[in-house]
């Protein structure tokens, strides 16, 4: 499917805000409390499947242009959330939140607030 630059655009700052909803979710916690507190535990994996649900949306052009976004990987995660909820490691989201979730969210903030980024899309749609 084929989005114009403003509905890619939406996707990318609904990855940025899930991203620092995650920040502020476990913000001051160790992985003990975060385990322990299911409400944080559950806010998180819906923030990390907007994150995914979002990733697949993006065009591959973009994709390919911003490499070093896992867009899979995002996808991915969303995918083991929703159809393997039973079996969502804790370890492996607090990792992500500790090692990966700043890096990614300063490079789709570097896409979001170029106003230029997304716009070879627009001369691809023409």
């Amino acid at each position: 499917m084929s989005y114009s630059p403003d509905i890619v655009n939406y996707f990318l700052r609904s990855m940025v805000k899930a991203c620092v909803r995650i920040q502020q979710h476990t913000a001051g916690m160790d992985f003990e409390q975060f385990v322990a507190d299911r409400k944080t535990t559950d806010a998180v994996e819906r923030q990390f499947q907007v994150l995914g649900e979002c990733s697949r949306k993006i065009p591959f052009s973009v994709q390919k242009r911003y490499r070093k976004i896992p867009w899979i990987s995002m996808h991915r995660l969303r995918n083991r959330i929703s159809h393997e909820f039973y079996d969502v490691d804790a370890e492996m989201l607090w990792s992500i939140i500790q090692i990966d979730l700043e890096k990614n969210l300063a490079d789709l903030q570097e896409i979001t607030s170029n106003p230029s980024a997304l716009r070879f899309l627009e001369q691809k749609r023409r």
